[in-house]
């Protein structure tokens, strides 16, 4: 669609001026420089605010609220594994009791969104030193997203994040991980 909402701001498109701002890319929260042209030396992306993270107060007091990306995530995510599709099930099944704040609009964050949280400079969780998010521990640390990539035609696969070290990949779908519900971001 030709509108000013689907065009890049500094564009014009048959006399449409673009509205929509560049994505920023984050630092990826590295500063250790150990060569002359790593990340740790140029600090490339857009500075992390501080504080990083918020937290809801009330009903609102199981909501983590990042500063950076604008998305909420839930504060203490189960520790339950769940297949990929009942992970998707559960986010969107999660209504606004319990600490959700009255939000209805959970659901399972795509890949970069889970990226977005890793700080890779730190490790088991591999998240920001000021994250406000309980019961991260190691045997809970791999959790689904709801990106699948492209398989060629060959087996269906979903990516997962792990909190452990940061990395992501992509597994079979009837694999057991933890689902970490994500609101807002649209």
């Amino acid at each position: 669609d030709l509108a000013a909402a689907n065009i890049r701001t500094g564009v014009v498109l048959f006399g449409v001026a673009g509205a929509t701002p560049f994505a920023a890319v984050p630092k990826p929260g590295s500063t250790l420089n150990q060569q002359t042209g790593d990340d740790g030396a140029y600090q490339a992306g857009v500075a992390w605010p501080a504080p990083r993270f918020s937290t809801g107060a009330g009903t609102s007091s199981n909501g983590g609220t990042d500063h950076l990306t604008g998305l909420m995530w839930l504060r203490n995510p189960p520790s339950t594994r769940l297949n990929w599709s009942n992970s998707l099930v559960y986010c969107e099944g999660l209504d606004g009791s319990i600490g959700r704040g009255g939000y209805t609009d959970w659901r399972l964050p795509n890949v970069r969104e889970m990226q977005s949280l890793i700080d890779f400079e730190n490790r088991a969780p591999a998240l920001p030193g000021d994250h406000p998010f309980l019961g991260m521990t190691t045997n809970t640390n791999e959790y689904w997203t709801g990106t699948s990539p492209y398989t060629g035609g060959g087996t269906k696969q979903n990516f997962a994040v792990s909190m452990d070290w940061g990395s992501t990949a992509h597994l079979n779908p009837t694999n057991l991980l933890c689902a970490w519900p994500v609101r807002g971001g649209f």
